[in-house]
């Protein structure tokens, strides 16, 4: 039997049956705490079964090729990008966070790039948006784009944003969409949560804020704007790391070996 991914669709990561594991040879994890409840799930059912742990894998080429945005005239107002579908929580901590950044000093815009504006309500974000006090030019609702533009506005941002949380959902996750944001060459700005720190040290490959603290990650994105060239030197280091650690290519001999593993395995 094929190995089988813990966050396949259709199957909550946190909330993972017996039977999802009795009938499989191998499992595809993205992180070890979801390695630890593998185990401890698949130990009655199928103690045989084996695991290869498989954080993100990505296409880096794709964005280190990239080109910044160039139509038009060259952007007055740094700008700071959050992709990602669904998560409200994470755009409404974003906009309080970039109202904190404003009302220190420091002029910069949100873009969000997603296709879950019509469960959202765009009227909706920039209401709320409106309440913290920022102007409409602030927020850029993009909505859905095709990769070529998603890494070109990756390629353009001052940085890259992924809020994560003090809970188990974000301990569990390991985000392609980091990966990207690394090789992209743009500083990310996320936070101290599960196997994150096994890969990004704070100030050398991108920053790191307190899970859930809007003071502290607003501070990170405060450093960006204070200091452009640390924030670029930051980039190409989280850049090398997303090269290493998550291109598919750096990737393939280990996981060839655990599907050899998967198929050779006695019935």
């Amino acid at each position: 039997m094929v190995p089988r991914r813990c966050d396949e669709v259709g199957v909550h990561p946190l909330a993972l049956p017996e039977s999802h594991f009795c009938q499989a040879t191998g499992t595809l994890v993205i992180s070890k705490w979801l390695e630890r409840r593998v185990r401890e799930r698949s130990g009655v059912t199928n103690p045989r079964l084996l695991i290869h742990l498989l954080p993100s894998m990505v296409d880096s080429q794709h964005f280190v090729d990239a080109s910044p945005q160039t139509e038009g005239t060259p952007a007055t107002v740094p700008y700071f990008v959050w992709c990602g579908i669904g998560y409200t929580e994470d755009v409404l901590f974003l906009i309080r966070v970039v109202a904190l950044v404003n009302r220190e000093g420091y002029r910069c815009k949100l873009r969000i790039i997603s296709a879950a504006f019509l469960l959202w309500g765009p009227q909706t974000i920039m209401d709320y948006a409106a309440e913290q006090g920022l102007p409409p030019e602030t927020i850029d609702l993009m909505g859905c784009v095709d990769d070529r533009t998603l890494a070109m506005c990756y390629k353009s941002a001052a940085a890259l944003l992924l809020p994560l949380w003090d809970h188990d959902m974000s301990r569990a996750r390991m985000p392609n969409k980091l990966a990207e944001y690394l090789a992209s060459g743009r500083p990310a700005i996320t936070c101290r949560v599960g196997d994150l720190l096994d890969f990004l040290v704070p100030g050398v490959n991108a920053y790191l804020s307190k899970p859930g603290d809007e003071r502290d990650f607003a501070n990170k994105m405060i450093e960006v704007l204070r200091d452009p060239s640390r924030a670029n030197r930051i980039g190409a280091a989280g850049q090398r790391t997303s090269i290493d650690r998550f291109d598919y290519r750096s990737q393939i001999d280990t996981l060839a070996t655990f599907f050899v593993q998967c198929i050779e395995r006695p019935r």
